[in-house]
């Protein structure tokens, strides 16, 4: 399924983390519509999934670079 939501594969992971900081602000407020409300909450689950991809990333590069260093002793 194709969504018209903002594209977040470009995204860094604090560029990530502050568009969903946002969307979270957005959501807690009485004033979006109840479509613009679940666009919201569509695109924070994008922004979540996103952030949590590159989070797994940072981690395997951690995991990668303590196990070349760990080889070495």
């Amino acid at each position: 399924m194709k969504d018209n939501l903002p594209a977040v594969d470009h995204l860094e992971f604090e560029e990530s983390l502050e568009k969903l900081n946002k969307v979270v602000k957005a959501l807690e407020t009485d004033n979006l519509p109840l479509e613009e409300r679940m666009n919201a909450f569509a695109y924070g689950i994008k922004l979540t999934n996103h952030s949590q991809k590159l989070l797994a990333s940072s981690e395997k590069k951690i995991e990668s670079i303590l196990a070349q260093y760990d080889n070495e002793e």
